[in-house]
């Protein structure tokens, strides 16, 4: 490491200033077409950092998709109503008045 860069008290891997409070504004501005620059700028956040953030929000955005088709598809389902009755009579499952009736 360079001496003239620790004498000068440069830090690297620093704690990070990016909590849910960042990650929410920059899906919001992003949502309200704000450019990518101008958010990372204005939340003090590297440029990096909002592109990551911006993946992982279309990421779990695009899990989430897929999971509610599965269980939509699931619920279609004439034997997982089957099952679920089965489960209910069994005493795995606790019978809620606004299922299964």
């Amino acid at each position: 490491m360079n001496r003239r860069v620790i004498a000068n008290g440069i830090k690297f891997n620093g704690r990070t200033n990016v909590n849910y409070g960042i990650i929410t504004a920059v899906y919001q501005l992003r949502k309200n077409n704000v450019p990518i620059k101008r958010i990372a700028k204005d939340l003090q956040i590297g440029l990096g950092t909002v592109y990551k953030i911006l993946d992982k929000v279309a990421w779990r955005k695009k899990k989430r998709a897929i999971i509610d088709e599965m269980i939509r598809i699931f619920m279609e389902d004439d034997d997982f109503d089957i099952y679920m009755k089965e489960q209910i009579e069994k005493g795995k499952l606790k019978h809620q008045s606004n299922n299964l009736d």
